[in-house]
């Protein structure tokens, strides 16, 4: 899936070294699954700005209702970061696999498991 090749490293680097925060906050959360308005919800209570950003551990989709949503507002937001879990790394080999959700393999494992939202 193109989206997700988009935030690759460059050839060769395993990790990105994020410079530390001097003008804002930095936040961690981890498996938003999809649930874009819960997420915007508590930005927003915690006075969320463009100085401060948010590091997801993992699992931005399925489960919830817009998990595109989650995604595009991570891979177009320069102060948001994530790390692919396991949902995210199962989308992308159901694309390699390109099965149909009644064949089996790994399309059948993600659409199981909340992926039915990219269909």
């Amino acid at each position: 899936m193109v989206i997700m090749e988009q935030i690759k490293l460059p050839s060769g680097q395993n990790q990105l070294i994020i410079e530390p925060n001097l003008e804002g906050r930095d936040f961690v959360v981890g498996d938003i699954h999809g649930c874009f308005d819960q997420l915007m919800a508590g930005l927003d209570y915690i006075g969320f700005n463009d100085k401060d950003r948010l590091f997801s551990v993992g699992d931005l989709i399925d489960r919830g209702p817009k998990s595109l949503e989650v995604l595009k507002l991570f891979l177009n937001t320069p102060n948001f970061f994530f790390v692919e879990g396991n949902h995210e790394d199962m989308m992308k080999c159901s694309h390699a696999d390109r099965s149909t959700p009644d064949a089996g393999g790994t399309f059948t494992m993600w659409f199981q498991n909340g992926g039915v939202w990219a269909l």
